[in-house]
């Protein structure tokens, strides 16, 4: 039997909600940098959630590498940024998370 390799990627989540015109210019932000760090963009409507609605509801677009339900202490990327931004952000947060 071939030995089996993981090819699950690692998230990146972004939280927005419906409607969200920045959200839609973040996301044209991240697609070069999820390609080139092998991630998955999962998007999170903070409307679906009580809690990251509270937390977040004026601060949309915000990405984060952890499921930000539950809540924990953690390091967002917040709108405004560029992809420069978002190469530097996830170089330094993926190398701390290994």
């Amino acid at each position: 039997m071939p030995p089996t390799t993981s090819t699950k990627q690692t998230p990146l989540y972004l939280l927005t909600t419906e409607g969200c015109s920045l959200c839609e210019k973040a996301k044209e932000q991240l697609w070069d940098a999820v390609s080139h760090f092998s991630l998955t963009l999962v998007e999170l409507d903070i409307v679906d959630d009580r809690d990251l609605f509270e937390r977040f509801s004026v601060q949309i677009p915000v990405v984060t590498l952890h499921n930000p339900v539950p809540p924990a202490k953690e390091c967002y990327l917040g709108w405004p940024f560029d992809r420069e931004q978002v190469y530097f952000w996830l170089a330094e947060n993926l190398k701390n998370r290994t």
